[in-house]
């Protein structure tokens, strides 16, 4: 996602000219680089949430699906919204950023989620005492 967010960054205010086809529109935006590179990492991006979304459905955590599926809807919007605008809809780009916030967010969150879940599992890994209803904390074997 990174990437996708520095090409954001060099098309930032980019303006597609007035009064041209849908065609006309593209055609622009495949001549042009930045743009034409903005259209690929999105598309990238796109990919990527759509992997993600699989995995996260396949893993049968419950949390970890809706946070993947939500992060895809939310990226599979922003690349529906970024077409809208090439055919000429400036409100589209509200959509477009609103699409991506939602799935940094979403994306976010789960990243956030499985930290936590590592770090807890990496202490009751690192120290069997503590993990054990028999054993006081602390008298376990400290190698």
């Amino acid at each position: 996602m990174g990437e996708l967010l520095v090409v954001a960054v060099l098309t930032y205010g980019f303006r597609l000219p007035d009064g041209r086809s849908y065609s006309d529109g593209w055609e622009y935006v495949v001549s042009h680089p930045l743009l034409l590179l903005h259209v690929v990492a999105g598309a990238l991006a796109l990919g990527e949430s759509a992997v993600l979304a699989v995995r996260g459905l396949r893993r049968g955590q419950r949390l970890f699906s809706v946070l993947a599926v939500v992060g895809f809807l939310a990226v599979l919007g922003a690349f529906v919204a970024g077409d809208r605008f090439v055919a000429g809809r400036d409100s589209a780009l509200d959509l477009m950023s609103a699409g991506w916030a939602v799935a940094m967010i979403s994306y976010s969150v789960g990243w956030c989620v499985g930290r936590r879940r590592q770090r807890a599992a990496l202490k009751t890994v690192d120290n069997p005492a503590r993990s054990s209803p028999h054993l006081p904390a602390g008298s376990g074997d400290h190698r």
